[in-house]
């Protein structure tokens, strides 16, 4: 008889802490707040969108240029936002920025001058069709190459070719000449291991 009265006994008490934890214990969809000094992230708010970026960009490598808002300062060339500090009444950059972080890996000089070399002949080659009267004072080019390392060899991947102080139909013409002549040039690299990406800003006069 006692041996059930201590049986029904702790029955009960066990029934009691059941029922306590369980009503403290919140509800499936209620979050504790975190506690001062707590590493924990509880449902973090997606950030603002910078009133520096447009809605949307074009693709990478686009020659597309975004302006944003009423502000024209504010744009987009190649995937890139850009604010432009410059003073005065100046025209939107229309080339890809070339980028690279400080501490971010750097080709050999000398490999870029190979590489570059091969283009100023390209533009060469590209430049005996453009008539004396369509160039300036300064004609020159400038760009940007995109390349690629793999297995000791670089290889022009892309190419983006602006004419500066030429004027008229000789314009396009010579840009796509450029860049297609560019594309798909390659040089050894004996020394570097390779690289997906590595853009290469190109700035020549035109003979």
């Amino acid at each position: 008889m006692n041996r059930s009265l201590v049986a029904i006994g702790l029955a009960v008490v066990a029934a009691a802490v059941v029922l306590w934890w369980l009503l403290r214990r919140p509800p499936a969809d209620v979050v504790p707040a975190a506690t001062p000094g707590s590493a924990a992230v509880i449902a973090p708010t997606p950030p603002a969108p910078s009133r520096h970026l447009p809605a949307a960009l074009p693709a990478a490598g686009s020659d597309q240029v975004v302006r944003e808002g009423s502000d024209p300062r504010d744009y987009v060339v190649g995937g890139v936002a850009i604010r432009d500090h410059r003073d005065g009444e100046v025209k939107p950059l229309d080339m890809t920025p070339n980028l690279h972080a400080p501490d971010s890996r750097r080709l050999a000089p000398t490999v870029v001058a190979l590489i570059t070399g091969k283009v100023k002949a390209a533009l060469y080659q590209c430049a005996n069709d453009i008539p004396r009267e369509a160039r300036g004072e300064q004609p020159k080019l400038e760009g940007q190459i995109t390349v690629s390392i793999k297995a000791h060899v670089l290889t022009i991947d892309r190419a983006e070719a602006h004419v500066r102080d030429i004027v008229g139909a000789a314009v396009e013409p010579t840009q796509q000449c450029v860049e297609q002549r560019a594309k798909g040039l390659t040089v050894d690299t004996p020394e570097e291991a390779d690289v997906a990406v590595y853009t290469i800003s190109m700035s020549y006069l035109i003979p």
